[in-house]
């Protein structure tokens, strides 16, 4: 039972090194010059009327 969860521990973390190597490489390579804002978060609430005066009174 211990080898198993090891085995399983070890096969997230490698795929996981992967994945992240081959990304890095991906996007090294495909890199145009130009750079694009990054969005770091989009929260609230927002809703949609036909009378946005009447909605804030």
């Amino acid at each position: 039972m211990n080898k198993k969860i090891i085995l399983i521990a070890l096969s997230i973390a490698t795929s996981f090194c992967f994945g992240f190597a081959f990304k890095s490489i991906i996007t090294n390579n495909s890199n145009t010059g130009t750079k694009m804002k990054r969005v770091t978060g989009i929260g609230g609430i927002f809703f949609k009327c036909n009378d946005p005066k009447a909605m804030r009174e």
